[in-house]
């Protein structure tokens, strides 16, 4: 892969930060920035879903698992940036068809943040030879049946158990980052 390629998905991926006239550096995580990430994730993107989930119709399932296809085949080749994407492109269809689309802009903005945290998680679970993604099978079951506080649930306990792990990995790695 050329080495400009390399930086740009290094970039999305939030793994280097690219400055101008000095170039890429890596980007520093750290257990504070995860804890306050996810705090407001935790607040934010359950309820998005839950709005989402009870005003989705046909075509937000079938989004999402379009969605879902891609990131299992992201996952088969081993693509965490990928699949780190289309769960998002997945879960932007859900929180967008609650109608808020200043919740929805928020949670965005907030996936900017924690993305490097996120690839962690993944990569971290595909290494331990685990499933990140089983969660999607029942959120989009819940959308189906525009259960709105099945996937609040689903959403809320996905993300605080994603914070556990990280936190535990920047722990293990370093103690406070990396």
């Amino acid at each position: 892969m050329p080495v400009r390629e390399a930086f740009r998905r290094l970039e999305q991926a939030g793994l280097i930060v690219s400055e101008p006239y000095k170039g890429a550096v890596v980007r520093e995580l750290s257990i504070d920035e995860l804890e306050h990430v996810y705090d407001v994730r935790i607040m934010l993107e359950p309820e998005a879903g839950r709005q989402g989930a009870r005003a989705a119709g046909a075509e937000v399932v079938v989004a999402m698992t379009h969605h879902w296809r891609l990131l299992r085949e992201a996952s088969a080749r081993g693509d965490i940036a990928e699949g780190v994407a289309q769960d998002e492109h997945l879960l932007a269809a859900l929180y967008s068809a609650g109608g808020n689309d200043v919740l929805t802009r928020m949670v965005s903005g907030l996936w900017d943040s924690c993305r490097p945290y996120k690839n962690l998680w993944v990569a971290n679970t595909v290494e331990q030879g685990l499933s990140t993604w089983d969660y999607l099978e029942h959120l989009i079951d819940a959308v189906r049946q525009n259960d709105g506080d099945a996937a609040f649930g689903i959403l809320d306990q996905v993300y605080r158990d994603a914070r556990a792990t990280v936190r535990q990995l920047l722990d293990t790695t370093s103690g406070s980052s990396l």
